[in-house]
């Protein structure tokens, strides 16, 4: 018995990959009011940028500073994640936003997957990021480079005794609420 549930054991998961694909197809059509996107091709090559000491981009976020600042560095700010000790992200060269150690708030292995969002009715950028894969962070600022810590957005305990990571995730406005 032991053997035939052994090997039914990739059939079942197979199955499940089946019903989650068929499912996917039949919701394919979407509302008229979604946005559509189309590849535009590459903005950042890694391989190239220098400001990139890792050579890595984890969880970037674009945020649009002409739009909210007065008097922004560039039109456009990249947020990423070197995944060091160093530093969390930047938006210029050699300019860590958030590190690892933001004493008295914490002091962490790494923090990664910066999240920007202009938050109007503070006139702020709002960064969510990680440290450690159990907390979920939120810093502000108004020129969306000098961060103050705001705190703990999500933990795990929040959502009850089977989570085990709040990392990793984007945020967006509730469409009700704004």
């Amino acid at each position: 018995m032991k053997i035939a549930s052994t090997l039914f054991q990739p059939v079942r998961r197979l199955a499940v990959g089946l019903l989650v694909i068929s499912n996917v197809k039949a919701q394919q059509s979407s509302p008229a009011r979604w946005p559509s996107f189309s590849d535009q091709g590459i903005i950042i090559d890694k391989e190239t940028a220098t400001w990139n000491p890792t050579n890595e981009f984890i969880f970037p976020s674009i945020f649009h500073a002409g739009q909210h600042l007065t008097d922004p560095l560039g039109e456009w700010y990249l947020y990423y994640s070197l995944r060091t000790n160093a530093q969390v992200a930047s938006s210029t060269p050699a300019t860590p936003i958030v590190r690892n150690d933001w004493v008295p708030h914490y002091n962490v292995s790494h923090v990664s997957s910066p999240d920007a969002i202009w938050n109007s009715e503070a006139g702020a950028v709002f960064l969510y990021f990680h440290g450690e894969n159990s907390h979920a962070r939120l810093a502000s600022s108004p020129d969306a480079l000098a961060f103050e810590y705001g705190g703990k957005a999500v933990d795990n305990a929040m959502g009850g005794a089977n989570v085990t990571e709040t990392s990793y995730a984007r945020v967006f406005p509730h469409p009700e609420r704004g």
